[in-house]
C-alpha cells in the first residue's frame, strides 16, 4: 500500500478543514500509510483534530505561531517592521520545509498531498508524486497579473492540481495554459447519511428560543473579507418593511465580529438580527430555517450551500465566483442574485419557494463522498 503524507496550513473548524478530514478518514479507511502534518498549531482552535484518529505533527508550534502572528500585525506600523514582516515570511518558510523534511526523510512517501500548496516553492525537490488543491477562484486573492504568473509558475511543480469546482479549473487553465494538461476538477466531498443524521438532533433549551421562531439563516465565518454582511442586512431590512415576518440568524464566528456588530447597530431592524456564534453542529438550524441564504463576493466553493441544500428545500447565494453557480445549477435547484443586490435578495426573502425535493436530491448526488473518493481513489493510484 502506498504511503502518503497529507499536508494542511491548519485544522480549524472551517469549510476546507471538513473536507480534508473527510479525505484523512479516507485514506485511513483504505488503509494507506498516511501521515498527517499541519503547518500551524493553532491550539484550543484545532479542533477538528479529534476527528482524525491518528497522530498529528505540527510544523509550527503554537508559540512559533503567535509570534509570527505579532510581527505581521505589526508590519504596518513603520518601514523597520514591515522589512522584518518580509524577512520573517521567508525564515518561516525556510522553517516549515526543514520541519517538513524531516518527516519526509522518515517515512519516504510515495505521494505528498500539498492541501493548501505551502511546499509549492520547492516540492519539485521531492522525489515522489505531488499532488496540490486549489480552493477558490485565484483572482480575488491574487489581483495582479504579475502575482497570477508567479504564482501559476509555482504550481507548474506538482505532478496533479486538484480544482474544487470546474470554474476554478477554467480560470486557472486560463492564467498558464500549460497548467491543462496538470489540472483536474475533483469537487469537495460531502456525507449527506452524517449531514442528515446531525440535522435532526434535537436543540438544547437555550437554543430552542431562537430555534422555535421564522428564520432566515446565514452560516458563515464572520469575516468582511469575502462575506458580504452589508447585502444581507440593508435586504433583511426592506424585507421587514415590506412584510416578511421572521428573524435572521446568523451562525459562525471570526475576527470581523465587532465591524458586523457595528454594522448590524445600523440597521432599523437589528433586533431582528441576531449573531449566534459558531456551532458545532450547524445544520439542525439549517434544517429548520425559512430560507438559507450566503451572501459573499466570492467563495472557495460554497460547501455551505451543498449542506444546506442536503436539509432544506429553499436556498439561495449571491452569484459570486466560485462555485454558487455550479452548484445551484444556474438555479435550477436554488436561488442565485447578483452580488451586491440587495433589491433582488430582498425580494427573494419574502417570495423564494421550495424546489422540488426529488430535484435537488438527484443533483446533489455529484458532490456525495461515495462519488468523489473513488475520483480520489482513482486520483491516488493512477
Amino acid at each position: 500500500m502506498k504511503k502518503i503524507i497529507f499536508l494542511s496550513s491548519c485544522i480549524k473548524l472551517t469549510g476546507r478543514g471538513k473536507v480534508q478530514v473527510e479525505y484523512a478518514n479516507y485514506l485511513i479507511q483504505q488503509g494507506y500509510s498516511t501521515e498527517f502534518a499541519i503547518v500551524d498549531d493553532y491550539g484550543d482552535e484545532n479542533v477538528l483534530e479529534k476527528n482524525i484518529p491518528r497522530p498529528i505533527q505540527y510544523l509550527n508550534s503554537y508559540e512559533y505561531r503567535l509570534e509570527q502572528q505579532r510581527i505581521r500585525n505589526e508590519r504596518n506600523k513603520n518601514i523597520i517592521k514591515k522589512i522584518k514582516f518580509n524577512l520573517s515570511l521567508h525564515q518561516n518558510y525556510k522553517h516549515v520545509v526543514a520541519q517538513f523534511n524531516e518527516i519526509y526523510s522518515r517515512i519516504k512517501p510515495d505521494i505528498i498531498i500539498d492541501f493548501d500548496t505551502s511546499l509549492r516553492g520547492n516540492i519539485n525537490e521531492y522525489d515522489c508524486k505531488s499532488i496540490a488543491w486549489i480552493h477558490m477562484h485565484i483572482g480575488n486573492w491574487l489581483k495582479s497579473e504579475s502575482a497570477l504568473k508567479r504564482y501559476a509558475k509555482a504550481l507548474n511543480r506538482y505532478d496533479k492540481i486538484v480544482c474544487v469546482s470546474d470554474e476554478v479549473k477554467k480560470e486557472l487553465d486560463t492564467v498558464d495554459k500549460k497548467l491543462a494538461a496538470k489540472t483536474i476538477s475533483i469537487y469537495n466531498p460531502f456525507n449527506f447519511n452524517n449531514i442528515q443524521q446531525l440535522a435532526n438532533e434535537e436543540f438544547d433549551e437555550n437554543e430552542q428560543q431562537f430555534a422555535n421562531e421564522k428564520f432566515l439563516l446565514m452560516v458563515s465565518r464572520l469575516d468582511l473579507t469575502c462575506k458580504d454582511y452589508a447585502t444581507l442586512f440593508k435586504a433583511f431590512d426592506i424585507a421587514k418593511e415590506n412584510g416578511y415576518d421572521g428573524q435572521l440568524y446568523v451562525v459562525g464566528d471570526g475576527d470581523h465580529r465587532n465591524e458586523i456588530l457595528e454594522m448590524r447597530s445600523q440597521m432599523k431592524h437589528k433586533e431582528n438580527i441576531q449573531l449566534l456564534g459558531a456551532k458545532t453542529n450547524p445544520y439542525k438550524w439549517m434544517k429548520r430555517c425559512d430560507k438559507f441564504i450566503l451572501s459573499s463576493t466570492f467563495e472557495g466553493f460554497g460547501n455551505v450551500l451543498v449542506e444546506a441544500l442536503a436539509v432544506n428545500d429553499t436556498v439561495i447565494s449571491s452569484d459570486c465566483k466560485a462555485g454558487p453557480d455550479e452548484i445551484l445549477e444556474s438555479g435550477k435547484i436554488g436561488y442565485l442574485f447578483k452580488v451586491g443586490d440587495f433589491q433582488k435578495l430582498a425580494d427573494l426573502m419574502i417570495g423564494a419557494q421550495p424546489i422540488s425535493r426529488p430535484m435537488i436530491d438527484a443533483s446533489i448526488k455529484r458532490f456525495s463522498s461515495e462519488v468523489i473518493m473513488q475520483q480520489f481513489k482513482n486520483l491516488i493510484n493512477e
